[in-house]
């Protein structure tokens, strides 16, 4: 019996899957078995100043690879027993997986980072310029002198909003005027403040969005997308993966149906970067039943949804094919462009001038359509679109005589040849991102008074509050893509497992606490499935820290709960997941560390402590 609300079919491949992808990430960890601190955060090291990378722990050996200032690492078991260090040499790696091992650096060369979290001066202007002192006895002493107190070694830049990481080294408490609060030792630049210099941004795949007039014309085209991606698919390199989307889009009519709708984002690129789940996706699409009022479609709206929403990644080539057969609207009054958007408008967006990560290549398709009054101006601004203003795509046209497959044929081509050019850009940056780069992260701080010195590694200490109590930094946590994504997945599994055991409070314990256990197998929990708290099955799978209420149920005490506990409980998660996905698909915050510069899930980003889901 398959009970209401569960795809038992797609449940299960769901479990293959995320089990799958469980255990290759446990197995690659194991191999390399990165060592964790007492937090539990996995071990790194900061380059402290320019070294070597060798190939084997023995001080005059050869070196492999140069290690830069500011570098950073994680640390692999040294095979010895416990210790951290061989001969004096940590043994690092740039990834989680077995390839991703670099070699041994010297110790001395280095600093030990243990905690998954890092500091950021808060961005306001009620509160002190940040002070960094030498020691932790200056720093208590800062607070508690009234008569002289210690001179800071690192004085905060005389402006709010400056980016900057800060990385914990260690964390204890202080008092100040009677008030209990956070201390940290952290590690910062000594210097001027790098410049906006991107990080890890190697060409590294391929995202694609087409965007697809949906209208009573269009009918048979919608079906040529599907057979050249289907075609593609195949024939694509694993080495620069390949994301599609898809935005369809109408037009505004005074009496629309209840399916009819002006533009709507059938599939983002996160989605998309299943091809099937794609191609699913697109199997939903279907043209309207009714024609528009006029001729000009909605196509400047679904352009702009496109560009806003469809989640682009800054490191991959991104292009967007528009595939239609009318005009933009372009007025400014009445309902038509809703947006109010000329050609320009999208083009702006699309392509900013000061932002080259972001640029997108508009190509668009014009089919000839039926209506010759509209043919000028259609070629026009399909013509002005794929011109662009930063870079150009290109114009196509095709003549419905030719047939559909004629245009399938040439659409598979210039898919393939982005993926060419994505490959190609892939591999000649390769070179240049093969190490992890922390430098232009760090926050640089100058001694007071002192001229802009040559930048420079430091520690020091910091407090949490500045001297009148205010909050001055924000603790941010360093987490990777792949850890959120599968954080959301898993959080998806727990929930449709529960479900599935039956009605609430007479579920059966025993099936949901079986497919839960092969579901983590492998992982380490402390202890037994039943009794442990959700934020330990997370940290376990997915190596998130999830600190909120909703995460400190037991898995027992959420099987038995009835009806309206556990729908409330459904709700929050529902809420976790869906900030999780927002992380996600903000493709500012994920950059490239090091040598898995060609994954998605090897980007890592600095995530606010309080938005973390």
């Amino acid at each position: 019996m398959v009970r209401e609300g569960l795809d038992t079919h797609r449940l299960g491949r769901r479990l293959l899957a995320l089990g799958l992808l469980l255990a290759l990430s446990g197995a690659a960890i194991a191999d390399v078995r990165i060592l964790r601190s007492e937090s539990g955060a996995r071990m790194k090291v900061i380059a402290r100043r320019a070294t070597a990378i060798h190939a084997n722990p023995v001080k005059g050996g050869a070196a492999r690879a140069k290690a830069r200032m500011f570098d950073f690492y994680y640390v692999v078991d040294p095979g010895m027993d416990g210790d951290l260090t061989r001969n004096g040499y940590y043994r690092v790696a740039g990834g989680f997986g077995r390839d991703d091992i670099l070699g041994w650096v010297r110790a001395n060369d280095m600093i030990l980072w243990p905690h998954r979290t890092a500091l950021r001066l808060r961005n306001t202007s009620d509160r002190d310029r940040a002070r960094i002192y030498a020691t932790r006895r200056d720093l208590e002493n800062a607070f508690a002198s009234t008569n002289r107190p210690p001179a800071p070694s690192g004085l905060e830049p005389d402006r709010r909003g400056i980016e900057g990481m800060m990385p914990v080294l260690a964390r204890f408490r202080l008092k100040i005027s009677g008030v209990e609060t956070a201390g940290y030792r952290v590690a910062y630049r000594q210097g001027s403040q790098a410049r906006p210099t991107p990080v890890g941004r190697a060409r590294s795949g391929l995202d694609v969005v087409f965007v697809v007039d949906t209208t009573n014309s269009m009918g048979p085209f919608i079906h040529v997308i599907r057979r050249a991606v289907a075609r593609v698919a195949d024939l694509v390199s694993a080495e620069t993966p390949v994301r599609f989307g898809l935005v369809a889009y109408r037009d505004v009519i005074a009496d629309p149906g209840p399916d009819w709708y002006v533009r709507r984002m059938v599939c983002d690129l996160r989605t998309g970067a299943d091809h099937r789940a794609f191609l699913r996706r697109l199997a939903t699409v279907r043209a309207a039943l009714c024609d528009s009022e006029d001729a000009a479609e909605e196509v400047l709206g679904g352009l702009q949804l496109a560009v806003d929403e469809a989640g682009w990644d800054p490191s991959a080539a991104k292009h967007i094919v528009l595939v239609g057969d009318a005009s933009a609207q372009t007025t400014r009054r009445g309902s038509k462009n809703p947006c109010r958007l000329g050609v320009q408008d999208v083009l702006t967006g699309a392509q900013p001038i000061d932002s080259p990560q972001r640029q997108i290549a508009v190509h668009a398709v014009r089919v000839i359509s039926a209506h010759p009054e509209d043919h000028v101006r259609c070629e026009q601004h399909f013509r002005e679109l794929a011109a662009g203003t930063s870079i150009s795509g290109r114009y196509l046209e095709f003549d419905v005589r030719f047939g559909a497959s004629s245009l399938t044929n040439r659409m598979s081509a210039m898919i393939l040849g982005f993926h060419r050019d994505a490959l190609r850009q892939s591999r000649s940056a390769a070179s240049e991102q093969t190490r992890p780069i922390l430098g232009p992260r760090l926050l640089a701080v100058a001694p007071p008074g002192a001229a802009v010195k040559p930048d420079g590694f430091a520690r020091g200490f910091i407090c949490a509050l500045d001297a009148r109590g205010r909050p001055v930094v924000d603790r941010v946590v360093m987490v990777t893509y792949g850890e959120l994504d599968q954080f959301d997945s898993t959080l998806d599994f727990i929930v449709k497992t529960i479900r599935a055991g039956g009605d609430p409070g007479a579920r059966d314990q025993e099936q949901v606490l079986r497919r839960l256990e092969n579901f983590v197998s492998g992982a380490s929990l402390g202890g037994d499935l039943a009794d442990v708290p959700v934020r330990a099955l997370l940290l376990a799978t997915c190596d998130v820290p999830a600190t909120g209420a909703p995460f400190a149920h037991r898995i027992s005490d959420l099987i038995a709960m009835p009806r309206p506990a556990f729908e409330h409980w459904a709700r929050d998660i529902a809420a976790s997941r869906a900030r999780a996905r927002r992380h996600l698909a903000r493709s500012d915050l994920w950059f490239t560390p090091g040598s898995s510069a060609g994954t998605l899930a090897g980007r890592h980003a600095f995530l606010k402590a309080d938005e973390m889901p």
